[in-house]
């Protein structure tokens, strides 16, 4: 799971134009988009190889390709929806949309890896164990994403930008409470000229779309 979840972020890293990962350029910028699409495609695939050569029974074995094929188009989904919300600066999704596409985004990597987990320490019969473990992790992940993005806003990730979600125009909880309050104009001409300008000249666009977040209450809320 963890070699997939790092081909991920070498594919959401070229997909967002992020330049930095975990405090070092990120690895696109470092060997090219061409090198970088490859190796994180054979990432998504390397762990057949870990399943085909495992000693694990059959029966078994073609459950957690079920788990893993089904969490990564579910991954997919989730981030298809994400880049297509933050393309159109206007468009701004509701709370349901944005549950359905954290839980995919990010939510399914981690009900893969309880998935996966529960199969192989689990007795016969173990369905409903699987799908419980895989909901409990599922929401778990999901939580994961609401506070990544609130620090992105606040404190910042370690090893990346803050404000970095406002040039992408990600569409992150606060900014969704933030448009059923507010009119949503000024921050949109804020994405849009952040979009526009890049992180490094778009200072002051970030440090205002950010306060307006603040002062809202929407990142409180």
């Amino acid at each position: 799971v963890e070699i997939i979840h790092n081909g991920t972020l070498i594919i959401d890293d070229i997909e967002d134009n992020s330049e930095q990962r975990r405090g070092k350029p990120s690895i696109h910028i470092q060997y090219g988009i061409d090198m970088s699409i490859n190796t994180a495609n054979l990432m998504y695939f390397l762990p057949t190889y870990i399943i085909n050569s495992s000693r694990i029974e059959s029966k078994k074995k073609n459950l957690i390709y079920k788990y893993y094929l089904e969490n990564m188009r579910r991954l997919h989904i989730g981030q298809g929806l994400d880049i297509l919300w933050h393309k159109n600066h206007s468009y701004v999704p509701g709370e349901e949309e944005y549950i359905f596409m954290c839980k995919n985004k990010t939510g399914c990597l981690s009900r893969m890896a309880a998935e996966i987990g529960a199969e192989l320490g689990a007795e016969k019969n173990s369905n409903n164990f699987v799908k419980k473990l895989g909901n409990i992790s599922e929401n778990l992940g999901f939580a994961f994403q609401i506070f990544d993005d609130i620090k992105n806003l606040t404190t910042g990730n370690p090893g990346k930008r803050k404000g970095d979600d406002i040039v992408e125009g990600k569409k992150s909880l606060p900014v969704i409470f933030y448009s059923k309050n507010n009119s949503f104009n000024e921050l949109k001409e804020l994405f849009k000229t952040a979009s526009e300008k890049g992180y490094n000249k778009a200072q002051k666009e970030i440090t205002t779309a950010i306060d307006l977040l603040k002062t809202s209450g929407s990142i409180e809320q």
